[in-house]
């Protein structure tokens, strides 16, 4: 057996590695929150999917919060669609969302640490705790079980991912620049929240790709410029187009 094949079976074992905790970290959700899956709509769920109109069509939103949340609601739109006001494809929507945001956790975690940690196993065992505590923190269960609620989910996913995507277009070019910019858009029109995202790429940057040098940062300086070039398009749509 030469090097290569030897590199290319540890390539292929690590990479198995990471894709059962990837799994295991969007398996656990589903089995922690099966007992919501019939759970009533609660709360705000009246106010804002029972009794908006808007959510029994798909697009074509004419109610300006609707339009705020565009894709948040166009979940909605695909649940009645599928299953009219049955709460269990709602719920197990909510649950699908929190579970791929814990496999992003994952993912991202896993890529900064090792910035950072020379052992592969350090790394993995940092990044896969990280994500199964996200996963399990009962701080999560209001997004999860409270249908409505479903926006936090899908806005931390969109926000993860375009994180992520940051860090390969650092690695490999302007292609996941375009990818980032738009979940960073998307994660905005799930929910407001998304719009920290700019400076939150800032202190990835500084932090753990420029090693706290700011010169480094700036020979990125375009990068950053469009993530708040996106951010000021999206505030700009919000103020003038919704009210």
């Amino acid at each position: 057996m030469n090097d290569t094949t030897v590199r290319q079976a540890g390539l292929s074992r690590a990479f198995a590695i990471r894709a059962a905790i990837f799994l295991s970290c969007m398996a656990l959700p589903f089995i922690l929150y099966s007992n919501s899956l019939r759970a009533p709509f609660i709360f705000d769920d009246f106010s804002f999917i029972l009794d908006k109109p808007d959510v029994r069509q798909i697009g074509g939103y004419t109610d300006a919060f609707v339009k705020g949340r565009y894709l948040t609601y166009l979940t909605f739109s695909l649940n009645y669609r599928m299953g009219g006001f049955d709460t269990f494809g709602f719920h197990l929507f909510n649950i699908f969302a929190h579970a791929l945001a814990a496999g992003l956790v994952f993912i991202l975690a896993w890529k900064l640490t090792a910035m950072i940690r020379s052992d592969d196993g350090q790394s993995l065992f940092l990044s896969a705790g990280t994500a199964l505590l996200f996963a399990v923190h009962p701080m999560n269960t209001e997004s999860v079980a409270y249908i409505y609620h479903r926006s936090e989910s899908l806005s931390t996913a969109f926000y993860l991912l375009s994180l992520i995507l940051f860090l390969m277009t650092v690695e490999r070019g302007t292609f996941f620049l375009v990818l980032s910019l738009s979940s960073f858009a998307a994660g905005f029109f799930c929910k407001e929240t998304a719009v920290t995202l700019p400076v939150v790429i800032l202190a990835v940057d500084y932090l753990f790709l420029s090693g706290r040098k700011l010169e480094e940062v700036l020979k990125r300086k375009h990068v950053h410029l469009a993530y708040w070039a996106v951010l000021a398009a999206v505030l700009i749509f919000r103020l003038y187009a919704l009210g």
